[in-house]
């Protein structure tokens, strides 16, 4: 099994338990790198990369190529449809890591049809080592 997935939704719960009405622990935001310890019914136990947390996520869509180029640096980035950028109900949230497909004026598109203004997002700042 492959194990290096991005997620590419806004944000999926991470339960304790792989049920519908588990606790939640903790959240997994768009672009956070994960891995699949193992599948069990509908569920995936995973654990983040970044900061090694466990839980279950139902099964979802994730990327298994993504190279992350800017963050969401404000506290939660409305995101935009279409050609026409209609206002969608949905935002990602700070921190979430996006690459940049196209740029269009004052927007980007993070996703097929799926707009970010871009004075909502700034550049990932590389670590020195």
């Amino acid at each position: 099994m492959q194990n290096s997935f991005f997620l590419k939704e806004p944000f999926v719960d991470i339960l304790e338990e792989p049920k519908k009405n588990s606790n939640i622990s903790s959240q997994l935001i768009y672009g956070e790198s994960f891995k699949i310890i193992s599948k069990k019914n509908n569920y995936f136990k995973i654990k983040t990369s970044y900061d090694k947390y466990s839980g279950f996520i139902k099964k979802t869509d994730s990327y298994k190529k993504f190279n992350p180029t800017h963050k969401v640096g404000i506290l939660k980035a409305r995101i935009y449809l279409g050609n026409k950028k209609e206002k969608s109900k949905k935002f990602l949230p700070f921190t979430s890591n996006i690459q940049i497909l196209k740029r269009d004026q004052n927007f980007i598109m993070y996703n097929k049809d799926k707009w970010l203004r871009s004075k909502d997002i700034f550049p990932i700042q590389k670590k020195k080592y």
